[in-house]
């Protein structure tokens, strides 16, 4: 095994790359207006597009695009067709940023924003999938990239942050913003202060386990399984979705999913508090 080692440390470098680490940015601020507490809206229909460009906030997609290299399949629109058919839903592809274009859209078609409906990478993106990039020189054993996959995130810059949970395969229709399993994202409340902000983020960095179910802010794709994401992004958007992987082409791009549980009003970040140190973590418990 030492030989194996020595070997291996000589003749391959294995390098797993994130890239939501290497993309972060901020837009500047402008004035939107917000739904209250707990409202739903229906953002593809309600948001001008050009009011949304002037204000540098990216112009809204089709919710299922038919055509170019972020459309999903024909076949994935046909499979789909029935649940699209509800409110508040849509289908989407992802890429992997290794095949990821940004002369084709900023962020390359990596990441989505459930509240505004687009790929494009910016302030407001809620969700982007990462493909492990592996530089080898010589050949690596198979058992030594065991555990590397591709992965979901949310939260990519400044205190914005978010949280994941894999349910399985549970059927993504009967999955509402008052399932039991959704009930800590549901009632979370972001705090204010930038450095408690930071501190949550961390947190769901780690993960942490509530009520049986991890929360993490990555998790690895899964083909068939159903997830539950909230999504921070101070004072811009605040969503609770509900997705499923529908499946994964050799490329590694993915089909997904979606339906919008709930948007929250817009929370706004104090300054940061010199004194304000991380504390005991937010926990709801379900009834």
């Amino acid at each position: 095994m030492r030989t194996e080692m020595k070997a291996f440390a000589a003749c391959c470098l294995a390098l797993t790359l994130s890239f939501f680490n290497l993309n972060t940015f901020a837009q500047s601020p402008g004035t939107v207006s917000s739904p209250s507490s707990g409202e739903v809206y229906d953002p593809w229909k309600t948001t001008d597009k050009q009011w949304n460009r002037a204000l540098e906030r990216p112009a809204a997609e089709d919710r299922v695009l038919k055509k170019g290299l972020l459309a999903p399949s024909e076949q994935d629109r046909t499979d789909h067709a029935a649940f699209l058919k509800g409110s508040f839903t849509g289908l989407i592809r992802l890429l992997p940023y290794e095949r990821a274009n940004e002369r084709l859209i900023r962020g390359g078609g990596a990441y989505y924003s459930f509240h505004f409906i687009s790929h494009e990478y910016g302030r407001g993106s809620d969700i982007g999938l990462s493909r492990p990039v592996i530089i080898t020189f010589g050949s690596v054993p198979q058992k030594w990239l065991d555990g590397i996959h591709d992965s979901l995130a949310v939260g990519f810059a400044g205190a914005d942050y978010g949280m994941l949970t894999n349910l399985g395969n549970v059927p993504l229709d009967e999955i509402t913003a008052k399932d039991p399993r959704a009930h800590f994202l549901a009632k979370y409340e972001p705090p204010r202060d930038q450095t408690k902000a930071r501190c949550e983020r961390r947190r769901f960095v780690v993960g942490e386990t509530i009520d049986g179910l991890v929360y993490k802010n990555a998790l690895p794709v899964q083909v068939g399984a159903t997830y539950l994401l909230r999504s921070i992004v101070y004072d811009e958007s605040d969503v609770l979705v509900a997705l499923r992987v529908a499946r994964q082409d050799d490329d590694g791009s993915v089909i997904i999913a979606w339906k919008l549980l709930r948007e929250f009003a817009r929370r706004k970040l104090d300054n940061v508090n010199a004194k304000s140190k991380c504390s005991d973590p937010i926990v709801t418990k379900s009834p």
